[in-house]
Parts: structure tokens; C-alpha cells; sequence
């Protein structure tokens, strides 16, 4: 049996952010594929890991 850790760290819902609806998806499709393995979920906004304030990582 394997392990799986799932991070999420978005501030809004799933119905609003297409990374936590791919996120589920995902988690779904492994899922069924692993069922034997252990999935453990965290998200980090729950837990109260601050947010991180800085430039941004784009191109200018």
C-alpha cells in the first residue's frame, strides 16, 4: 500500500478555482485506480498557514 498527500492552499471554493476541481478530479480517477492505497487531504488555509506576500513569480 502506498501513500498519497494532497495540498491544497486556495483561499475559494471549488466552485470557484479550476485547480481544486482538477484537484478532485484527480483525487477520483486515483482513487479508483489505487483503492488500497491511503489518500491523506490537507489544506493548508484551514490549517492556518499564512498566506505568502511577495513579487510575483511572472515575467515582466
Amino acid at each position: 500500500m502506498s501513500s498519497l498527500v494532497h495540498l491544497t492552499a486556495h483561499p475559494l471554493t471549488e466552485d470557484h478555482s479550476s485547480s481544486l476541481t482538477i484537484g478532485k478530479k484527480f483525487l477520483e480517477a486515483y482513487r479508483s485506480f489505487h483503492p488500497q492505497d491511503e489518500v491523506k487531504m490537507l489544506n493548508l488555509i484551514e490549517a492556518g498557514v499564512p498566506l505568502i506576500a511577495g513579487r510575483s513569480t511572472r515575467s515582466a
